[in-house]
């Protein structure tokens, strides 16, 4: 029997909301603020995961920071590896990705 975990994480602790850029705010808002910070990190294809990537992705952008350009390559590619054929190095979702990936965006921010 196969037995999935959900992980409908608490990411607060990612995101410092001081750190957030203006223009991500709204995104904000809608993707992360409005679920308490509970968002489940497994369910690629979520309305509320797909928000709260569009925050992460926002975030990323507005820093300057090359690493982040590439842990949203890594997340990209994992992301299109698990649509296309349901894995991506033995893993069913992106989650370890999508951390760095908020973790560099949050920490890129910062001035």
């Amino acid at each position: 029997m196969r037995t999935e975990m959900k992980s409908a994480a608490n990411v607060s602790n990612l995101i410092d909301v001081q750190a957030v850029s203006p223009k991500c705010m709204g995104l904000f808002k809608k993707g992360f603020k409005a679920r308490n910070g509970n968002i489940d990190l497994e369910a690629l294809g979520d309305p509320h995961y797909n928000n709260f990537l569009k925050f992460v992705k926002c975030q990323s952008k507005s820093t300057k920071e090359v690493p982040c350009k590439l842990d949203e390559k890594a997340y990209d590619i994992c992301h299109t590896s698990i649509m296309g054929v349901g894995s991506y190095k033995g893993k069913k979702s992106c989650a370890d990705e999508i951390k760095t990936l908020v973790a560099c965006a949050m920490t890129g921010s910062k001035k």
